[in-house]
């Protein structure tokens, strides 16, 4: 197998079944799933929390206005992925554009 240390095409980051790594919806796309840099193995969908607060999120420079309320305000949700191997976690923002 070959190592990929690249970030997957953040087009490209949705389940088989039209969802989120979380199995949320999210506009149909398939995911490919990110491989650990370290380990060189498939990184697994994990779920990261901050004791029930609530969604993580990035704040984006998207300024709201009309894409606010189409539901694409200026704060990014984010997908995790662990490696099995060495428990690396990575995170990547939901960036569609």
């Amino acid at each position: 197998m070959a190592e990929s240390n690249q970030q997957p095409n953040r087009k490209a980051r949705r389940s088989a079944e039209g969802g989120n790594v979380n199995g949320e919806a999210h506009n149909g796309q398939p995911m490919t799933d990110p491989r650990c840099p370290t380990c060189a193995v498939e990184m697994e969908p994990t779920t990261v929390t901050t004791d029930g607060a609530g969604t993580l999120y990035v704040k984006t420079k998207r300024d709201g206005g009309i894409l606010k309320r189409l539901g694409l305000g200026d704060y990014a949700t984010l997908d995790s992925f662990c490696c099995p191997e060495c428990g690396l976690v990575r995170q990547y923002a939901d960036l569609d554009d």
